[in-house]
């Protein structure tokens, strides 16, 4: 399985749902990237196929991208 916005190999189960025995779906994470999806979500590879490469990520390229940090609470002037 490949990481469907860096195409890296390194995925890690992070969350399992079971029905008693049955596996529903499964949290998955990109080692690599830090990306995460469900299992179930099965359009989510086919929909990263079809975006602009722009919205893919190369493994090279994280350690040069900046930090986003959180927005502050908005808070509305009375």
């Amino acid at each position: 399985m490949k990481c469907p916005r860096c195409s890296h190999t390194g995925i890690i189960t992070d969350a399992e749902s079971f029905d008693g025995n049955e596996l529903v779906w499964s949290i998955l994470r990109c080692d690599m990237c830090c990306f995460s999806w469900r299992s179930s979500e099965e359009s989510i590879p086919q929909i990263f196929a079809l975006r602009p490469n722009a919205f893919k990520i190369a493994p090279e390229q994280i350690g040069s991208l900046p930090i986003v940090l959180p927005c502050p609470h908005y808070h509305k002037r009375s």
